[in-house]
């Protein structure tokens, strides 16, 4: 009877170590008012078409702006993209929504979500390009997504203002590429030119 107990207490061990180990963090995310063009007056999808959300890890609490590198999902190196959500205009008019999305693990760090004024998931990654209006939410820390998974501690990007309406008052800050590959001939042209006047 003895051993019985003890092999039935080492299972319960076992099973709690193994549950434990498995252990799933719940982030729920949305956006349950809504934006406005950067005209701060047309709803997000009033003209049809798709909005682009993601969901960003900062680690700094510090908001990086989006880049056009997509191997990096878009985002800046020093932050993590963890999900993204594609805001239909068959759906939603002024781009409200609702995700979650599940980690393996608990990071400690920040989240924030970028909301931009158009955009949708090609090929796996989003359609960035320059000169998108954009909206970054405010931070959150990650102590605060620590529930069960069954009940994800909910975190609304609306919360910021109280006011129906986000603005997308901002641009996404990079040039073109053929931009970037003119100032690095002029820099390089300024380089030459003042080795020669020194030589």
């Amino acid at each position: 009877m003895r051993k019985l107990t003890k092999i039935m207490l080492a299972v319960v061990a076992l099973a709690t170590v193994a549950m434990s180990a498995q252990a799933i963090i719940a982030i729920g995310w949305r956006s349950s008012e809504g934006f406005y063009k950067n005209d701060g007056s047309t709803p997000l999808l009033n003209g049809g078409g798709t909005a682009l959300a993601m969901l960003i890890f900062s680690p700094d609490n510090v908001v990086s702006g989006p880049t056009l590198d997509p191997s990096q999902s878009y985002v800046d190196p020093s932050e993590t993209f963890l999900a993204s959500w594609v805001v239909d205009a068959s759906t939603s008019t002024y781009g409200e929504f609702s995700a979650a999305i599940f980690q393996d693990t608990y990071q400690a760090g920040y989240l924030y979500v970028r909301v931009f004024d158009e955009g949708s998931i090609v090929g796996g990654v989003s359609n960035v390009v320059p000169n998108m209006w954009y909206f970054d939410g405010f931070v959150t820390n990650t102590i605060n997504n620590t529930s069960d998974p069954l009940n994800p501690n909910d975190y609304n990007i609306s919360d910021s203002t109280g006011n129906f309406g986000e603005i997308l008052n901002k641009q996404v800050p990079i040039p073109e590429p053929a931009t970037w590959a003119f100032m690095g001939i002029g820099a390089l042209a300024f380089f030459i030119r003042s080795r020669v006047h020194r030589g």
